[in-house]
């Protein structure tokens, strides 16, 4: 078995299986549950973390029982490097064997030298060799050819010969021309190699074209492994040409809540719409002279029929539209290119910034403070081991703000420092949970924020080469509130992408309770929606939680700091059978439990 930095994830290997078995938890405070069965095929026996990539490395097996199958046939006595993110191998180390694929030299375990140069991997099943055999990294660094085939662009017009091509990524801070690509035979494949990288490093990146043109397509991904590697991609995954011509497209959007919040000034902030149509440039937009609060553009974009365009809004200084605007699968908003659009050679698209309604945002003022667990976590790329001196919140939902590009040293004023001094907020000094001061959204804000982690912001050799540095690009957490959601604590955990949603829980008036106390659901029976109301007498970190009559979770309503009160939490069963359910706090040293009755 390994355990992740943080304590909350396990790898269990099942020899008997062929499998490996992973359970995580959200916190030490709750169970491990079943999350996730990988590797079919390989026959595990053990495994060890890799002190400079992070990267799982695990037995591959041997043929003493049943031998590994599926991808893994043929692989006895191999160990394999595994990216627990995207679960690509890496790397590999083979046993030598003494005797042929010798089913009694079984693999026993793996472990590194500090420094990760040096491995050794023990056997048990015979006496008649050593048991141990030593592995040296070669000294010479894996090399990346990145290759963007624009065959397609040329035909469309949209990229001329003569015109640059570019990587850019988590590696150069997704900026600068050092990693140009260049098509020296003229077959419209643009080339480059580079020695920059280190075996197992997670290279996030996409391809840009002069003069700044950037790919629309989600972030690629490619794992380093040893030796010579390859990564080919069409310009936007798109390897088939079709007729295409320019066709006008009229945006339209309205910023009246926005302005309603504070949030967006006329008076200073700029309104542009950005999208593959443009590069994800700026195209501006200005104020219509019948509604101020609506802004208008009209855009060239060069199409064929079934492609699509995405976009999303933005005002300056740095606020973007959240995701899933369009639709819950896709990052931007779009539209598709039918053969009505293409004939008409004109579309219209208008709405709400957010989509934004009085059923979608804030009510009044929202209070909320950002705590960040850093024990046993792990900083991206940095060495393992390193220590988090501070830590930095970015966001796109005002007053949180993304970095502009790649998240630069000078950016560092766009984000809002988090605490562990005991001050600003923060409880306990020194116990590596960093803590912001209150952070205010304010009324007419979009109830759900998209935000992530910085460490070390700034600190060569401590940021693993970049201030994006928690969970990749694009991994980011999510905050949902309620329309009414006056006040609220967040408690993350470094690292771990997941959603905070204090929509259900509501803190009723400002009266302090002498006593803590968990009343009665209401209504019960129920069907499917109740309401649980409790007490605290000073802050507490509260969980509530339900379960069945087998003991089994059903579902995490609460799990988070919460202000001395009474809340009342909201509960919706609609997924769950008819029966009795238990419901239960804890909060401090007070725990209660408490049955109900789901009637459908």
């Amino acid at each position: 078995m390994t355990v992740s930095a943080d304590g909350n994830t396990m790898y269990v290997p099942r020899y008997s299986e062929n499998k490996l078995r992973i359970y995580q938890r959200p916190d030490e405070l709750t169970a491990f549950t079943l999350k996730d069965t990988l590797l079919q095929g390989i026959e595990i026996e053990s495994g060890a973390w890799d002190p400079i990539s992070g990267n799982l490395w695990l037995s591959a097996g041997n043929n003493a029982y049943n031998q590994p199958f599926g991808d893994f046939a043929g692989s006895a006595g191999t160990y394999y490097e595994f990216n627990t993110t995207t679960w690509q191998k890496v790397d590999s180390l083979k046993w030598q064997f003494n005797v042929p694929d010798n089913p009694d030299e079984r693999s026993r375990g793996i472990a590194f030298s500090k420094d990760g140069n040096t491995a050794y991997i023990a056997i048990f099943g015979t006496s008649a060799y050593p048991p141990v055999q030593k592995f040296t990294k070669s000294s010479t660094p894996p090399t990346v050819e990145f290759r963007a085939n624009m065959s397609v662009q040329l035909k469309k017009g949209t990229f001329a010969v003569g015109d640059s091509v570019w990587v850019r990524g988590n590696f150069n801070d997704w900026a600068g021309k050092a990693f140009e690509l260049k098509d020296t035979d003229s077959d419209s494949i643009y080339t480059g190699v580079f020695d920059t990288f280190t075996n197992g490093q997670s290279l996030v990146f996409k391809y840009v074209h002069s003069p700044d043109v950037w790919e629309s397509t989600d972030n690629r991904l490619f794992t380093v492994a040893a030796g010579a590697n390859v990564t080919s991609a069409y310009w936007e995954n798109v390897d088939v040409y079709k007729p295409s011509k320019t066709i006008k497209v009229a945006f339209s959007v309205n910023m009246e809540l926005e302005r309603l919040s504070g949030l967006f000034n006329p008076a200073t902030s700029t309104v542009s719409v950005r999208g593959s149509f443009n590069g994800w440039g700026e195209t501006m937009m200005t104020a219509s002279a019948i509604n101020a609060d609506l802004y208008e553009a009209e855009a060239d974009a060069i199409v064929s029929v079934g492609e699509r365009v995405n976009f999303k809004y933005f005002y300056s200084p740095g606020t973007w539209e959240v995701n899933n605007l369009t639709d819950p699968t896709q990052d931007n908003r779009y539209f598709d290119i039918d053969q009505a659009i293409f004939d008409a050679a004109a579309f219209a698209f208008d709405g709400n910034f957010n989509n934004g309604s009085i059923e979608t945002v804030l009510n009044q003022d929202a209070n909320i403070t950002f705590m960040c667990n850093t024990n046993g976590a792990s900083i991206i790329d940095a060495p393992a081991g390193t220590p988090f001196t501070s830590v930095h919140i970015c966001g796109g939902n005002s007053p949180l703000q993304w970095p502009s590009g790649g998240w630069s040293d000078a950016e560092i004023t766009k984000a809002i420092e988090l605490f562990d001094d005991g001050t600003h907020g923060d409880l306990t000094a020194g116990d590596k949970i960093f803590t912001t001061n209150t952070i205010i959204f304010p009324q007419y804000a979009t109830l759900n924020v998209v935000y992530k982690y910085g460490a070390n912001w700034g600190i060569a050799g401590a940021n693993g080469g970049s201030n994006d540095n928690e969970a990749g690009v694009g991994a980011d957490k999510k905050l949902t509130m309620g329309r009414y959601t006056a006040v609220g604590t967040v408690v993350d955990t470094f690292g771990i992408v997941h959603t905070t949603d204090i929509s259900k829980v509501e803190k009723l008036g400002n009266t302090l309770p002498s006593t803590y106390l968990l009343e009665q659901n209401y209504p019960n029976p129920f069907n499917p929606e109740t309401s649980i109301r409790f007490s605290i007498p000073q802050e507490s970190f509260v969980t509530v939680k339900v379960f069945n009559t087998l003991g089994e979770e059903v579902a995490t309503l609460l799990n988070e700091v919460k202000t001395a009160g009474t809340y009342n939490v909201s509960f919706n069963a609609k997924n769950l059978t008819s029966g009795i359910y238990f419901y239960t706090i804890k909060a401090n040293d007070f725990s209660s439990t408490k049955k109900m009755i789901l009637l459908r």
